[in-house]
């Protein structure tokens, strides 16, 4: 049989005001000095879109970080070809160049990097990883008991699904000024998002595994599931 997922702990609460207030701290500055390229990309995106797309992204194992990060640089890298500058003779490239993408905007490294939660360094060791062995994460050592893997994920995913599959009512028919009505499911109004998170707790105790926290469960709901209501 498979090893069980690693479990998910808590923070105390100091902790978490700690990590909190260093957080926005840092993004108070990011915002403050800029990104520091000429087409200021920062400013695309709002402090609030930052901050929670930079939580979803920590809330992941290191692990699915990384290869979510080598996945997006992966869809628009070039390697080889030609040199797409105005010189009169193209040289052939060498190396792999990334143009950085974000919500179908061009933006600068040092934004990319702020919007994923990697630092300089860690950047290039996963540049470097890419190169070197493609489309595969680091290995790291012991990951905190807090972080997310790939299978707790998944287990979330499934089981709002189902719920929804079960207890979910779809709409009959086009509701004038909704968007991708024919997928959206509504739960009823005596279910609240936390009934559902209870139950869900409740399975993965009969699973033997450690659920996740309640904000997390949250957070994966509305990212991956927001046609659920």
């Amino acid at each position: 049989m498979p090893d069980a997922p690693a479990t998910s702990t808590t923070h105390s609460g100091d902790d978490m005001r700690k990590e909190d207030l260093q957080e926005e701290e840092e993004l108070s500055k990011f915002f403050e000095h800029g990104c520091g390229c000429s087409d200021n990309c920062y400013a695309l995106f709002s402090h609030s879109y930052i901050k929670t797309y930079r939580c979803d992204i920590q809330a992941m194992a290191k692990p699915v970080q990384e290869i979510a990060i080598m996945s997006q640089m992966a869809a628009t890298s070039t390697m080889g070809g030609l040199s797409t500058g105005n010189h009169r003779r193209q040289k052939e490239r060498k190396r792999q160049f990334f143009t950085f993408m974000h919500q179908g905007h061009k933006i600068c490294r040092v934004t990319f990097q702020k919007l994923h939660a990697c630092g300089k360094n860690r950047f290039e060791e996963i540049i470097k990883n890419d190169r070197m062995n493609g489309l595969i994460p680091r290995v790291h050592g012991n990951a905190p008991n807090h972080a997310l893997t790939y299978d707790d994920i998944l287990r979330v995913v499934a089981f709002i699904r189902n719920y929804a599959e079960v207890h979910g009512i779809s709409l009959p028919g086009r509701i004038p000024g909704m968007k991708s009505y024919e997928n959206k499911k509504f739960l009823p109004c005596s279910t609240s998002k936390r009934q559902v998170y209870l139950e869900y707790a409740e399975s993965c105790e009969g699973l033997y595994v450690k659920a996740c926290a309640e904000t997390t469960f949250n957070m994966l709901w509305r990212r991956y599931l927001p046609y659920i209501e």
